[in-house]
C-alpha cells in the first residue's frame, strides 16, 4: 500500500511554513535510492489534503506511474492491508465522487478528467484481480455498461437498478405512478422528482413507463457517460473474459454482498473448553444483532473488506490470567 505522509513545522504568524514529504509503501518509507526518501518544501499555511497529495504526486511519481505496487503482506492474514486499502478508496470515493442512494454511479466534475477516471478504472481493475473485490456499491446497471457495452443494458435492467439509485420515499411515488394508484397529492411530488431528473412535464398514463425509463437512462448511464467510456477503456476486455456474461455479473454483486448466515457460517474456531464456547456464543449472537450496514463495518473491522472477499474468518483464544 502506498501513501504519502508529511510532517509541519513553522511558526503560526507566517503565511507558509516547512514541511517534510516522504514516500511510505507497504509500511515502509522508500528511500532516496529507490526515488523516495524524505524532501524538506516550503507550502502555504492553508495548503490542504488535496494540495500535498498533488505535491507528492509530482515529486515521487512525475510520470504519473508508481514503480511500487501491492505485494503480500506479512501475518496471519497476508491479505488485509490490501484489502483495507481498496475499501478505502471505494467508500472515499462512493462520498465524494458519486451520486445515488444505496447504489451509486460516478458524479462528474471538472477536477476529474481522462487521467483521473483511467485512474479509478485501473484501481476497479486491480482490486478485483488481486482480492476479488469489486465495489458493488456501484450501480449494476452502470457496471453492465462498463463491463458488457450499453447494447447489455436492458430495459429490466435499468428500471430494477433505478430503484436502488433513488431514495425510498422517490421510489414509492414512482411505483404508485407506474401501476397508476398515485394520488392526486401526490402529483407535485412525482413532478419535483421527474423535474429535478431533467424532466419538466408529468406524462400520461400510457407513457409513464416511457418516461421513467428514460430518466433512469439518464441518470444511471447518460449522465455519467464520460467516466463510464474512460474507466472501460483500461477494464473491459480483461473483466469480459473473467465474467463473459451479464449473468456472471450479477451473480458476483450477489455473491459478494454479506449476510448473518454467511458470516456465521465462515467462522472457523477450534472450542476447547467452556469458557471458550461462551466466548463464541457471544460473538455469534453480536453477530446476528448487526444489521446490514453494521454487519459490513464488522466485516471491514475482521477482514479488511466490508464484503465477502474470503472463504473463513478463523478465531483464536487467548486465556489472560491477571496482569500480563
Amino acid at each position: 500500500m502506498t501513501s504519502i505522509v508529511s510532517a509541519m513545522t513553522g511558526n503560526w504568524e507566517t503565511s507558509t511554513r516547512k514541511i517534510e514529504i516522504g514516500w511510505i509503501h507497504n509500511g515502509k518509507q522508500v528511500r532516496a535510492r529507490g526515488e523516495g526518501g524524505t524532501r524538506r518544501i516550503s507550502v502555504s499555511k492553508n495548503i490542504d489534503c488535496d494540495g500535498l497529495l498533488k505535491i507528492g504526486k509530482d515529486l515521487f511519481f512525475p510520470d504519473g506511474q508508481s514503480k511500487k505496487e501491492f505485494v503480500d503482506e506479512a501475518g496471519s492474514d497476508v491479505s488485509g492491508i490490501s484489502r483495507d486499502a481498496y475499501s478505502a478508496f471505494w467508500e472515499a470515493f462512493f462520498q465524494n465522487c458519486a451520486e445515488g442512494e444505496y447504489e451509486r454511479v460516478p458524479a462528474l466534475y471538472p477536477e476529474y478528467g481522462k487521467e483521473e477516471w483511467e485512474a479509478v478504472g485501473r484501481i476497479l481493475l486491480k482490486g478485483y484481480l488481486d482480492q476479488s473485490y469489486f465495489p458493488i456499491q456501484l450501480s449494476l446497471a452502470f457496471a453492465v455498461g462498463l463491463v458488457y457495452g450499453d447494447s447489455e443494458i436492458t430495459p429490466g435492467i435499468l428500471m430494477t437498478y433505478f430503484s436502488r439509485y433513488i431514495a425510498p420515499f422517490e421510489k414509492d411515488i414512482i411505483t404508485s405512478a407506474l401501476d397508476g394508484s398515485i394520488g392526486a397529492d401526490d402529483q407535485d411530488e412525482l413532478l419535483d422528482i421527474l423535474s429535478r431528473m431533467g424532466c419538466h412535464t408529468v406524462p400520461s398514463d400510457d407513457s409513464m413507463k416511457g418516461t421513467i425509463l428514460q430518466v433512469a437512462q439518464k441518470q444511471l448511464i447518460q449522465e455519467p457517460k464520460y467516466a463510464l467510456e474512460v474507466m472501460a477503456d483500461v477494464t473491459r476486455s480483461t473483466l469480459q473474459k473473467l465474467l463473459p456474461e451479464v449473468s456472471n455479473l450479477e451473480a458476483l454483486y450477489e455473491a459478494k454482498k454479506p449476510t448473518v448466515k454467511q458470516v456465521l457460517n465462515m467462522i472457523n474456531a477450534e472450542v476447547q473448553n467452556a469458557a471458550q464456547n461462551k466466548t463464541m456464543n457471544f460473538l455469534k449472537q453480536f453477530i446476528r444483532s448487526l444489521d446490514d450496514g453494521r454487519l459490513q463495518k464488522c466485516l471491514r473491522f475482521v477482514t479488511g473488506a466490508d464484503m465477502l472477499c474470503v472463504e473463513n474468518i478463523d478465531i483464536q483464544f487467548t486465556d489472560l490470567r491477571g496482569l500480563q
